[in-house]
């Protein structure tokens, strides 16, 4: 059983650890390619953004309200966070795009499995889960296509690692335009 719980603590800390390097590596490639995004896509991303957050404090049978939050505070306080996914996602669609990237029915079949192994669910219920929306099927791939593409710029990228410096907070935690402990060239 200790060897188990060791186990499961190391994958959280590996996954921890591959989220923090993707964070900063888009942190570095946002910092580097600056464009405008169109308006609609942002404002989609805030609906989104807003509706997690309705169905969150709705699963513990609160609203906006109960919280002190309307969605107007939300689309001023989550409109650059809105921004900057819209920009992650045009460019990992550009990469997924001009590397011409596609799965295969075993890696959809693999990620399902992945899916329904981090979920302690059948993969069959998943399955069926997909079939009943094509998009949700077709968003599961774009999010496994952008999985590779994160892969791929990770292998190409010139990423070097710096020791962490325990004063700052990680990229994922930060909300201002400071330095990353990593860069990207190529």
């Amino acid at each position: 059983m200790k060897e188990k719980i060791t186990e499961n603590l190391q994958e959280g800390y590996d996954k921890r650890a591959e989220q923090e390097v993707n964070e900063q590596i888009f942190a570095a490639l946002l910092e580097k390619t600056e464009f405008e995004v169109p308006d609609a896509l942002v404002e989609n991303e805030l609906n989104s953004i807003i509706n997690e957050a309705e169905q969150s404090f709705a699963a513990q049978n609160m609203n906006l309200d109960d919280a002190g939050l309307n969605t107007d505070q939300m689309r001023e306080n989550y409109r650059d966070v809105a921004v900057k996914q819209v920009r992650r996602q045009l460019i990992l669609s550009k990469i997924i795009a001009q590397e011409e990237l596609a799965l295969s029915d075993d890696e959809t079949e693999s990620g399902l499995k992945e899916m329904a192994d981090a979920y302690q669910q059948p993969v069959d219920s998943l399955k069926e889960y997909f079939r009943t929306d094509e998009n949700r099927l077709e968003f599961f791939k774009h999010a496994l296509l952008e999985k590779r593409a994160i892969k791929l710029i990770m292998e190409h990228g010139d990423i070097k690692e710096v020791p962490p410096n325990k004063d700052k907070k990680s990229a994922s935690e930060k909300e201002t335009d400071e330095p990353v402990d990593q860069s990207i060239d190529g």
